[in-house]
Formats: C-alpha cells, structure tokens, sequence
C-alpha cells in the first residue's frame, strides 16, 4: 500500500473500497464497550518495507458532552458510546436541526496498542476534520489545539505513544462563537452563516507509521501540456528527516499509467539536519500521454520512491491529469478549447448526519453532478470539502472551484491569520488534483480587503503557480480593490417577467479580467423563494425556467467564462430564507433526488450519449396544483422535436424554442396543456426524434389509483466494518415510474439483516412531497443479506436487498437495533394529551441483553410509560413495543416538537444505543392566535399599520363603508366568514409560512378572505382530516394592489388607501383603489377537518412583503 501522508491526500479509492469510510450520526448507530476497547495496531499493508497506513475510524467511545478530567487517561469511560467515524455529535432529522444541540464542548476517547512490528518507526495521528475546534491529548500529554473544521491537521505522537495501554481523547469544540473562519464571535449567532454546521469528528482518521526518513510530500505539475515535445511533469519532493543524511539518499520517480511505467527519473537529496527538505525532479519524454478532459479524464499516477543506500523505504503516490485550464477576458479554455462553464453550487451537508457521510455518499454527489444533471463544473461553497468528492471529480471530468471556509465577514487579525493558513493548507491538499482549475483565495461574499486578499492570492499562487485564483463577489460589480485573477459575481439581478413572476438577469461581463457568474437565481431571483415539492406547478416549473435563463444568457456572450448557478442540493440553514431549517434552493433536494427544476440540466447531453425527455412539471390533474394550471408546460430534451399525445391521441408537435433558449446546448420546448381535460385521467406520451428516427419515448400516467411506492437502492454491496453506507431513495410513481406529486401519508420501514437505518421511521411523505430517502449502514463485524422493506397504506409497498461482506481483520460483531416511533394524534394543542408508540427490532447478529427503552420530550412536558420499557433479552431477529403518554406544557408554543426514543441495550461486552424521532405538531387554536401582520390603519392614524412592508394599509373607516368592521361576518359563496375583531394597528391577518391551525368542520370548500401584496401570490398548503388523512390545495389572491387573480371573487374595493408616505410616495388618504378577495379550494365533504396548514413561501418584512395575507377563513 502507498503511504499518503496528510494533509496532502486521503485513502485512494482502492483503499477506500478495501477499507470502507465510517460514519455515525447518531448515538444510536454506534456501540460502546462496557469497559475499554483497545485496538491493537498492527502492520496492515506496506509501502516499500516499511511504511503503514491504519484506519482509525472504529471503536471510539464517545462521552456526550465534555467534563473536567475526562482527556485523563484514568477517566471512567465505561459507560460511553462506541461510535465508527465520521461522526456527528447530535441525533438529527432531515428538518428542523437545532443547532443547541451541537453547540457545545463534546469528549470522545480511543484506547489502542501499538504493535512490536511498529517499533522505530515514526507515528502520526491524522485527521481529516472536526467540527470546529479540536483539542487532542495522548496518554496525559496535550498534542495540540486545532481550530476550523474543513481541513485536516496531524499530530506526531512517536515520543508519546506506548506499546500497550494508549488512551487519546480529543475534546471537539462545536460551539460558534469560535474567532475562526467561517465563524464569528458573539453576539453573532450561528444563524449569522448560511449554513448549520453540526459538530463531530465527521471525517475519517488514521494512524500513520513511517521511517525515520520519509516523503512528506509530492506535488507533481504538468507544464507545458498542449506541446507534446516539451510536455513534463515537475515533481516537488518534500523529505522530512528526525536526523541528519548528508549522502546514500536519493528519490526515484516514476509516472505510471496502472501497471505501466511510462518515464522515470532519480534526484539525490541531502539532509544535512532534521526537518524538511524540498527537491525537484522532472519526467520528460510524455509526447503520448492523453490529456485529462471533461469528456475523457485520463489520469496517471506519479510514483516517489525514497531510496536509502539503494534500498527503497517509502514511497508516495500522487495522482494527476495533464489538461491545461486558462480563463482568459474572451472565456475559458481547456487544452485550447473554449468551453463554457456549466454548473451549480456544492454544500457538503446531508440529512440525518450533518457532514458525517463515508466515501461512498460524498462520491455520489459528484457522480449526479456530472452523470445526471450533465455538470462540467461544481463550486465547493464555502469551504473545502471531502477528498473522497474531489477524487471523484479527478475521475469523472468534473472541474472543481475549491473555496477556502467563509461567508460575509471578516474577523479581527487572529481571525485573519487562520484564513491565510486555511487557503494555504486548501492549496497543499488539492494541488495535485486535475480537476481543481481555480483556487478560491477571497473568502465568498466578505468585504474588499486589499492587503488581506493580495496576502491569499500570492500564497496560492507561490505553492502552485498553475492555477488561477478568484474570489466570489457580492455587489461591488465595479470596485477597483479586487486583487484576485478572475472576477466572478454572485449575480442575483432580476426583472418581472411576462407572467408576473420574478425572472433573473445578469449584469455585463467586466471587461478588466477574466470573468464569471458563482450565483444566481437561489432564493433571489427566480420567481420564489423555495422550490419544494409542495409547492405549485408553476414555482417548481419556474426554478427550471430560470435556471435556463441564466445559463442561456452566459452561453450567448463569449466573454463569460461560466456560470455556476445556486445551486446544486437543497441545504440545512437557519438564515434568510429558509423553511423549518431548509434552503429550498438546490435544483435537487436533499434526499439527493432531481427536482422538475433539474430537467433544464439533464437534457444538456449528447443524445449519442443518452436521449432525454424530462418534462419539468408533473402530469397530475390533482386539485393541489394541475398541470392545466400551467400555462406552457416546459419539456427538457435533446432531441429535434417531440410528438406529443395525449389520451392515446396526437396533441402537439414540440419544437425547442430557440427564441428564449436558443443559445442552450439543447433548448427545452413547450406545449399548453390548459384546455386538456383531465376527468378521465388520460395518459401523455411524448416521443423523441432526431431527423426521422424516434430516439426515445416517455410515458405517464394521470391516474393516481395505478401509482405505487418506487423503493431503489445505490449499491448492492457494501462492506462490514460498521462505516460503509448507501442511499435508498423512496418515490411516489405512477405506473410509467414518472413521479406523482403531492402524496401524502408516512412510509413504514423494517430492516431485515445486518444493517443500520439511518433517517427518519416512519418516513413522512406529505413534507417532502412524495419522495425520500435514507441510508443504510452496516454494522461492524456482521456480514449476512440485507433487506429493507417500505409500505405505505395506498402506496403498497417495496423492498430491496444487498450484501455486506465480511471485512478485515473481523472480530466480534457489534449488536444494534432499529426503533421506529410514532405519536397519535400528532397535532396536539397546547396543554393536551398524545401516546408515542416505539417498536424496536434486533437487527444485529448477537442476542441483546438489558434492553430499556425512554422517551426525552421537551421541558414542561411530561411522559408516563404505559406498557413495561425493560426486556431481559431479545434475540437476533425479534422485535418488542413499548408505549409512553405524554402530557404537553400548558404553554407549548406552536410548531413542531421533536420527541426522541432512546433504546440501550448491551451484547459481547459491548453497550449499544438507539434513537427514533417522532415530531409532535402544536397548532395555533384560531388563525386569530396566529395573526402576525397589521394591515388595517385608522384614518387618522396611517402610521398604525404596514401591510405591505412599503407602508400601505386597509383603512378602517373605507371596509366599514364597504359593510366589513371588526367581529363582523362576511357572507359570500354559501360561507360565513368573521371579520378580525382587532383595533387598528394591531395584527389582523396572517402571512403565511406554513403555520398550522386549528379548523374544525365539515364541508366541500375551504374558503379565504384575503390579499397578496407586490404581485400574485400562490401557495401550496395541506387540510388535515381526523383521520388522519390529509388533502393538498393552492391558495392564489392578487396583489390587493393591482387587481384579482384567477379564481378570485372580488369581496371589497375601496377608493383610497391609508399610506405612511414613505420613500416619497404620497400621505394620508392616497388616491389608489386597492381589494379584497376570496378563493376557495376543495376539500373532502365526508370528512371532518381537524386542521390547516397554511401555505409556505411568505416573509414578513421588515422590507417589502411579498406574500400571501389571510384575514379570515370558514369552511361550508
């Protein structure tokens, strides 16, 4: 095995798949000993005769929050957690973090033994990252504070370590107000960032043993790559020496294509006193080598060999591509190409595990990137990121914008200072990956600071002078203070389009400098602020519409380099806007499932290649959201036209509209679907040509009564050390497998074999809009069949199954169990009663003994165990319920309230423990209760009331003229309807975000009394039945500005409006009329309605709101 010496490189893949990565996000997926567990480190595998590289991921034991004394090596650690790294420190949804829960000091501890074949060799501890700060002590003795999270750091432990008996413990610092990028100090809180960042080891770790003498080192630069007589490979070799050797020391390099060695070259090294020495050796002869492509990543290995008197100690493998990558003021270039730059953003974070995902998970991003949404680019935002994603760039032809840690703020000069050494470190770990072009040497979105940024760019630039560097920019198209080598703008302009909605533009290339797009469209300018799958047809369509405006606009302008659009994946955050913890803006979601919004990037292929047709809307007629609501239906393909049908019989013939998209690669087409009707659930098929030859046809169906539960798994196979994991996604599909939307219900789980399920038991549907997914991992020491099972009551159900091989070295296999919880009712008001009921499963291959199960509920909550929570034993296979009444706080205030059960158990002196969330939903008891804006002044008094965030409002004395007052009715369509009986300036409506409110009734329609304000406003919202059922609907009213929206009764317009003249609008009584309207929307008449939840999507200023207002609301 080829040593690779940190922070330089990680596992290469080989190793990677022999190995495995870990993870754990969860205590419950991880075990514990009952006493120590101590790994005894022996040779695994060589580089040259001497060189070992040991994973350090498993037996950890984790200790929960930090105490005085407990890095000490007496510390009673009996009772802690063995967890597998990567590791989170706090037990997570896919929603709804709380980033208290993380933002503390947390202990973890390994005990382990070194072999005598380790003798006189030199040990290092290496880790890849730790959220945020690190504090590592060995056997008593402080190795080191490490501060910042997204690179690694080392320590040498050779005089420290023993042969039996070592206990290191690291007290990971998760708390924000750290002064290191990209935190800041307080009063800043951790919402003050873009980003959640949940704290953990959450990257993999490694003893290192290497000789006296060793390659620290190797940076291997292709020069001259486009001139085959010229064409080399300077390779920088650092030495690190614990003694002097002035001579018998020399260096072999070899450039290596698999087993072939293609050139090959020998340099002295004289090390004439300890430490480092740098010397470089050039490969010449390489006319044949192929480039490294986008289309054809070609890579080679080059090969160090560390000679003493002849005879090889170590050596170090580095793995390049030759390719030449130029930004220049005319574009990009590579190997002499142009070549647009084409992509999204990248943030490292997933469901369920924060960033604590192994190998396999981060290389899947890279491959949907490249493989499925056609990216020749991904920008690694806002900070460095797995080494495992960048090989898989290196492999793939995925170029890579790599970024050092920050976001919107520069610190005091410590701070500084850690932002230098992060861009630094970022360049000595990636410089030898071929699909890094551009370093990211100014932190994203921070102010103009010359002498910081000239700092970073000539760092960069004098350890590895290939590359350029850059910095993303936000405003400031125009400073003159920008330092870097090429300009890009995080460009959120934006107009009204044709339909009302908000589209994006872009402002004109600089012409000083090589220039780009990093941003656009997100949550800013696009026509909403979150692309849920919740949402309506035409905000979900509109994501992918922008998209391909954006690009469209760079692909017809030479002088952009590119554009990286925001972004990728959907993200967890508590900043701007941001629903329950999510940023909306990924055009796939978290699950890693495309959204209608990815159609416009996965036709941009060669359809030799694959031939595409990827409508970007849902062939639904469901009341929620038609397709008839759209009108022109967005079709992504790749071919000369398309054929439509519909109801088996021909509709339209679709040509790519190369008007609006006609610098695209392959322009989308569209088609009216309005007028269809959909009563008979007719079926659509859509036929590809090119010239003559249909290339591909797509079918899919209306009818929701043919749909069943798609369940499909990455990988077949994965490896038994307890870190291995693959996704299985979860999918709402018609009869064709084309997704259905707007599916609700809760998708049971049962894992069968040894493995873990990592996510959330039941699976909730209706939040994610019919998709899904978890992870399933194995567990240590247990190889054996895995099959997972998934039902839903209308769905049916689903199952798959894989294989967990045995790893090495083997030994005891760990117990685990699967919980799965649920609490009936899950809307429950404030002060009243719900039972959570758990299941929990053995799904490891030991029995386990002394099983007690608890449930933790909020404070002020109270929980009593109805059935027994203690079990003697549960064999391998069994399963056992337990069952708590829980009693809510008086004052429990609305939203949604997670509950966790917790199972401890123990089997082979090893103590294990589980969790399940189980969320508990508390309504407001009247939309009254609810009420959040004042949009209804007196005359006299217009200062009262903003209902519009621009200092508009209702007046008083104009609805009582027009028969509306307060604790009055309004009569209208068969509803009787109560005014807000509120004085004038105090809240009397609603913007909705997705509150949940008590509605109680039966009836055919849900009907509203309301107004959008800036423009018309649409919005998907949910009635839950006592049933426990629930229907979908859109709510739409127009601006109260400017006029009804479809579907909308006009109840009331009056002459004037009440204006506090701001930003030099008129006083007073302005001469505007403005509205007020009604919508309906259907509901099922044969059941009781329990409870609303509001439609998503509104912000309430303190700015212009732009958003849904509900007054008043009634069921008949």
């Amino acid at each position: 095995m080829t040593d690779v010496s940190p922070p330089e490189r990680q596992l290469s893949r080989r190793a990677f798949v022999r190995v495995g990565a870990a993870f754990t996000t969860l205590a419950a997926i991880g075990q514990a000993t009952v006493g120590q567990a101590t790994t005894a480190f022996a040779a695994e595998s060589a580089s040259g005769p001497s060189a070992r590289t040991l994973p350090l991921n498993g037996d950890w034991l984790f200790g929960v929050v930090f105490v005085d004394g407990a890095e000490q090596p007496a510390f009673d650690d009996a009772a802690f957690s063995r967890v597998t790294l990567p590791h989170t420190v706090t037990n997570l949804s896919w929603q709804q973090w709380d980033p208290t829960s993380w933002e503390k000091v947390w202990i973890y501890r390994r005990h382990f033994d070194v072999s005598d074949e380790l003798t006189g060799m030199r040990l290092f501890l290496d880790f890849d990252g730790a959220l945020t700060g690190a504090k590592s002590t060995l056997n008593g003795r402080t190795l080191g504070d490490h501060l910042g999270g997204y690179l690694p750091f080392s320590y040498e432990i050779t005089d420290q370590v023993k042969a039996t008996g070592n206990v290191l413990a690291v007290a990971v610092d998760s708390r924000f107000n750290l002064d290191v990028p990209p935190n800041r100090p307080a009063p800043s809180g951790t919402t003050s960032v873009d980003f959640w960042q949940p704290g953990g080891i959450y990257r993999q770790a490694r003893l290192r043993a290497v000789p006296q003498i060793f390659l620290a080192d190797v940076f291997a630069k292709p020069t001259a790559v486009l001139d085959a007589a010229k064409r080399q490979v300077e390779v920088q070799c650092t030495v690190d020496a614990a003694q002097a050797r002035p001579s018998g020391l020399r260096i072999v390099v070899d450039l290596r294509d698999g087993a072939r060695k293609i050139a090959s070259t020998s340099v002295p090294v004289k090390v004439g006193e300890p430490g480092q020495t740098t010397v470089t050796a050039t490969l010449t002869g390489l006319r044949d080598v192929a480039l490294w492509d986008v289309d054809a990543p070609k890579l080679y290995n080059v090969v160090a060999t560390l000679m003493v008197d002849d005879t090889a100690v170590h050596d170090y493998q580095a793995r390049i591509g030759f390719r030449e990558a130029t930004f220049t003021k005319e574009g990009f270039f590579l190997n002499g190409r142009r070549v647009k730059l084409f992509g999204v953003n990248r943030h490292q974070f997933f469901p369920f595990a924060g960033g604590a995902m192994p190998d396999r998970v981060q290389r899947k991003d890279a491959e949907i990137l490249r493989s499925d949404l056609n990216c020749n680019m991904v920008r690694c935002s806002h900070y460095p990121q797995a080494t495992a994603f960048l090989d898989a760039c290196d492999e793939l032809g995925l170029m890579v914008w790599e970024e050092a840690a920050g976001w919107g703020y520069l610190g005091d000069d410590a701070w500084k200072e850690l932002a230098v050494r992060d861009v630094g470190e970022m360049v000595r770990r990636g410089r030898n990956h071929p699909s890094v072009i551009t370093w990211g040497a100014r932190l994203n979105e921070t102010p103009d600071n010359v002498a910081l940024y000239t700092r970073t760019r000539d760092l960069a630039h004098s350890l590895d002078d290939s590359r350029p560097t850059v910095g993303a920019m936000a405003g400031r198209h125009n400073t003159t203070n920008y330092v870097q080598d090429v300009f890009s703008q995080n460009d959120y302009s934006r107009s009204t389009g044709p339909d009302g909605l908000q589209q994006p533009e872009l402002m004109s290339p600089r012409t000083d400098r090589p220039y780009m797009v990093s941003e656009a469209v997100g949550t800013l300018s696009g026509p909403a602020k979150f692309y849920r799958r919740t949402e309506t047809q035409q905000l979900q369509q509109g994501q992918a519409t922008a998209h391909g405006r954006v690009h469209n606009i760079v692909a017809a302008d030479d002088r952009h380099c590119g554009l990286l659009a925001w972004s990728g994946y959907d993200y967890p955050s508590g900043s701007g806007n941001q629903f329950h913890g999510v940023k909306y803006t990924g055009v796939v979601d978290l699950f890693r499932i495309p959204k209608p919004g990815a159609a416009i990037y996965q036709s941009q292929v060669d359809p030799k290649t694959r031939a595409v047709i990827q409508p970007a809307f849902y062939w639904d007629f469901g009341p929620t959201s038609p397709v008839t609501s759209l009108a022109s239906a967005m079709i992504c393909a790749n071919v000369d036209r398309l054929e439509v049908y519909v109801g088996g019989a021909h509709f339209a013939t679709a040509m790519p509209d190369t008007a609006n998209y006609g610098h695209l690669r392959y322009p989308p087409s569209f088609v009216d679907f309005s007028g269809v009707d959909g009563a008979s659930h007719p079926e659509l098929r859509i036929d590809g040509y090119l010239g003559d030859t249909k290339v591909a046809s797509r079918s899919f169906s209306a009818d929701p009564a043919t749909d069943v539960l798609s369940l499909r798994v990455d990988d077949n196979e994965l490896v038994g050390d307890g870190a291995d994991a693959t996704r299985v996604e979860l999918r709402a599909v018609d009869k064709y497998g084309a997704p259905r939307p707007y599916v609700d219900g809760q998708v049971a789980l049962s894992v069968a074999g040894p493995a873990m399920l990592v996510g959330d038991n039941p699976f909730p549907l209706a939040d994610t809009g019919g998709v899904g997914a978890i992870w399933l991992r194995s567990l240590p020491n247990s190889p054996g069949t895995v099959t997972i099972r998934a039902s839903h009551a209308t769905l049916g159900s689903a199952e798959a199954s894989i294989r967990v091989q045995q790893a090495t070295p083997g030994g005891a296999p760990a117990p685990y169990g699967m919980l799965a919880a649920t609490a009936s009712p899950a809307f429950v008001l404030a002060g009243g009663k719900t039972t959570v009921t758990s299941e929990f499963v053995n799904n490891g291959n030991p029995l386990l003994r002394k099983l007690s199960l608890d449930l933790q509920a909020p404070g002020g909550w109270t929980v009593a165990a109805t059935t027994p929570t203690s079990f003697g034993a549960v064999t391998s296979g069994k399963s056992v319920k337990t069952g708590w009444q829980v009693d809510l706080a008086a004052d429990a205030p609305p939203g949604v309230h997670a509950l966790t059960v917790r199972a401890a158990y123990d089997a082979n002196n090893q103590y294990g423990v589980s969790y399940s969330n189980v969320d508990v939903h508390v309504p407001y008891a009247s939309l009254a209760k609810a009420y959040d804006n004042a949009g209804i002044s007196s005359n006299a008094d217009v200062d009262a009331a903003n209902f519009d965030g621009v200092g508009n409002s209702y007046s008083l004395e104009a609805l009582a003229a027009a028969g509306i007052t307060p604790g009055g009715t309004v009569q209208h369509d068969g509803l009787t309807f109560t005014w807000p009986d509120t004085t004038p300036g105090q809240p009397d409506n609603v913007v909705p975000s997705g509150q949940l409110i008590v509605v109680s009734g039966t009836g055919a329609k849900l009907g509203f009394l309301g107004a959008a304000s800036s423009r018309t406003i649409s919005g998907s919202g949910t009635v839950h039945y006592a049933d426990g059922s629930t229907s979908g609907f859109t709510l739409t009213f127009g601006d109260f500005w400017s006029g009804p929206a479809e579907g909308n009764d006009l109840i009331a317009t009056l002459p004037y409006v009440n204006s506090q003249g701001l930003e030099g609008r008129p006083r007073g009584q302005r001469d505007h009329a403005i509205s007020l309207y009604y919508a309906a929307v259907p509901i099922d008449p044969g059941k009781q309605v329990v409870d609303v939840t509001l439609p998503s999507g509104g912000v309430n200023g303190p700015r212009r709101i732009t958003a849904l207002h509900v007054f008043a609301l009634a069921i008949g």
